[in-house]
């Protein structure tokens, strides 16, 4: 597959990833927000299964023990990104969850890149990658900004910076996601990579649910309309993607499309109050920050 081509795919995975968090939402309404991260993971897990048992692939599982036991945080760093998403995504809006991801992921990518970390080739900090990051923080800021005329529950104010800046570290992290499941493919194959990670991050937010008491309305799952189970085959689509193509693009060209079809994509839910969400004007200032995301993004993946 060609660089550009890879790059576009990476684009329409990200285009439909914005729609997790809030599907996850709308399933924590029935069985509770964390209860619904579990949810939406188990069922990625049980389709990677099935999919793994279909291919023969499965058999890729008995080489786990070959993998640098880094190789395995990929399914954690998946777990606290659904989880952190699906419990602020009412409070921030797709579109703010989106920019503040877009800020910590393509700046840990760019590092990634630069220093040749988890098995990628090195690709050299450029004066345009470091200003397309620079851009991509403007936009940020502009794309959250809330004017004088805004509605009360559009500021941010300290509970919202904060989770504003969990999710900022999530991005972080989920820069380094697909390199870490990509060393961890180079053991096992990719789809039992996926599967490692769908299970570890299961067992994580598992445990999370269990100590937090949150897992008492979980039996209702069965009568949620099945749309709301959406968020694990998006998850898989996302996660098996990416570990394929980092390697032909590299972290930061990967996370660049990801995070632009994650903000159009966002922003347009926030615009339409689509699954339920509360609308969110497109103002001026929105619109010049997804100007500036959008060119920092091409400038990051040049």
């Amino acid at each position: 597959m060609s660089y550009w081509l890879a790059v576009a795919v990476m684009g329409a995975v990200g285009l439909q990833l914005a729609f997790q968090a809030p599907v996850n939402s709308r399933l924590g309404g029935s069985v509770g927000r964390l209860a619904a991260s579990l949810v939406s993971i188990v069922v990625g897990a049980v389709l990677l299964l099935a999919v793994c048992l279909l291919t023969g692939e499965i058999a890729g599982m008995a080489e786990i023990g070959s993998a640098p036991a880094w190789a395995l945080t990929g399914g954690l760093i998946g777990a606290f990104f659904v989880a952190g998403s699906t419990l602020t995504v009412v409070r921030l809006g797709a579109g703010t969850i989106a920019a503040a991801i877009i800020t910590g992921q393509l700046s840990s990518s760019l590092v990634i890149d630069g220093l040749g970390w988890f098995g990628l080739e090195e690709s050299p900090v450029t004066a345009l990658r470091v200003g397309g990051v620079l851009l991509l923080i403007l936009g940020t800021l502009l794309v959250v900004r809330t004017g004088p005329g805004s509605q009360k529950h559009d500021r941010l104010g300290l509970e919202g910076i904060s989770l504003f800046a969990a999710m900022v570290l999530a991005g972080i992290l989920i820069g380094a996601q697909p390199p870490i499941n990509s060393a961890l493919a180079d053991a096992t194959g990719g789809l039992a990579a996926a599967l490692v990670n769908f299970l570890v991050a299961s067992i994580a937010v598992l445990v999370l649910v269990l100590a937090l008491g949150e897992g008492s309305r979980l039996g209702q799952v069965r009568y949620v309309p099945r749309r709301y189970l959406w968020g694990g085959p998006i998850g898989v689509i996302t996660v098996v993607t990416s570990l394929l193509l980092v390697g032909t693009i590299g972290a930061t060209a990967l996370a660049a499309a990801i995070v632009t079809g994650q903000l159009l994509a966002g922003i347009g839910i926030d615009r339409f109050g689509l699954l339920g969400l509360t609308k969110r004007p497109l103002t001026a200032s929105r619109l010049a920050g997804v100007a500036l995301l959008v060119t920092g993004t091409v400038l990051t993946a040049g």
